[in-house]
């Protein structure tokens, strides 16, 4: 409820501030049948890589692959990529993402840019909703270091899920409220258009507003400082961080 003016605000694109982004390729929670689309999607990203573009391949479970301006590589890595499958508890596979995104984001809290993203091509229910029922184990502690760390190094999430609009059974659908959509970013969860979607994120991690403002005299000491942004024009999307670290 605290009303911070906007003291400054600067207009990103590719020319001022390169892309950064991180193509996390699920290779835990898809089927064998799912491979192709998750393979397309990324291809769709590469394919619209410019020269200073940092983009990075990396499987769930295995290796990542950085490249600036080299497509090569990266479809090479695209075109290396199995599912492996194995068994595991949702509550297990919530703690490996949520730690997966911190050590990502950590990794990229001096890379050049502004703005990274980390595009998850893979389950919905395991990237937007990593947290599990409080009944199963509690992930609150995990949950916040991520979002922490995403923050510090100025990392939005997106999610785009291969299964598109086929129904399943016990499937979950949100998007609007996930974990993706906290960090500044959101989840295609329920669309065939898989390159449509991936043009979309490339489009928003190459062109946005900073706003610069005065520190706030409320929440300095709180795990997460509550944040929402909000502009007069109508008809509008508009997608911030929805939380920024306080000063422990």
């Amino acid at each position: 409820g605290y009303r911070v003016p906007v003291e400054e605000v600067a207009f990103m694109t590719p020319e001022t501030s390169p892309r950064t982004i991180v193509l996390l390729l699920d290779n835990a929670a898809v089927g064998v049948d799912l491979a192709p689309r998750v393979k397309e999607t990324a291809r769709a990203f590469v394919s619209r890589m410019r020269e200073t573009d940092r983009i990075s391949v990396m499987p769930v479970h295995g290796t990542r692959t950085d490249s600036v301006g080299d497509p090569a590589r990266l479809l090479q890595a695209i075109d290396s990529y199995r599912v492996q499958g194995f068994p595991f508890r949702i509550e297990d596979a919530g703690e490996h993402v949520l730690r997966l995104m911190t050590a990502i984001s950590r990794q990229f809290v001096e890379a050049p840019g502004r703005r990274k993203a980390i595009v998850a091509i893979g389950a919905g229910w395991l990237f937007d909703t990593p947290l599990p029922p409080p009944s199963m184990r509690d992930h609150h502690a995990d949950w916040l270091t991520a979002m922490r760390s995403m923050a510090a190094a100025n990392v939005s999430l997106y999610v785009i899920d291969p299964v598109g609009l086929r129904p399943m059974a016990g499937y979950s659908l949100g998007g609007d409220s996930g974990f993706a959509h906290e960090t500044g970013g959101y989840a295609s969860l329920s669309t065939n258009d898989l390159r449509g979607a991936a043009e979309r994120i490339f489009a928003e991690a190459g062109t946005y507003y900073v706003l610069r403002m005065t520190d706030p005299p409320v929440q300095r000491t709180a795990d997460l400082r509550e944040v929402r942004v909000r502009v007069l024009r109508k008809e509008v999307t508009v997608r911030a961080r929805r939380g920024i670290p306080g000063k422990r």
